[in-house]
């Protein structure tokens, strides 16, 4: 039990860092929505 709430909060932590991250990375609307256009043709 203890585990499975160790997982989920470090699963909601990393969530948060990764949102965090991607925010401040954003410059423009357009980024946000686009990824900046730079995610390859792979994508």
């Amino acid at each position: 039990m203890a585990l499975d709430l160790f997982v989920v909060l470090i699963y909601a932590a990393g969530m948060l860092v990764l949102g965090y991250y991607g925010m401040r990375r954003a410059r423009t609307h357009e980024d946000y929505l686009v990824a900046g256009r730079n995610l390859g043709p792979s994508l």
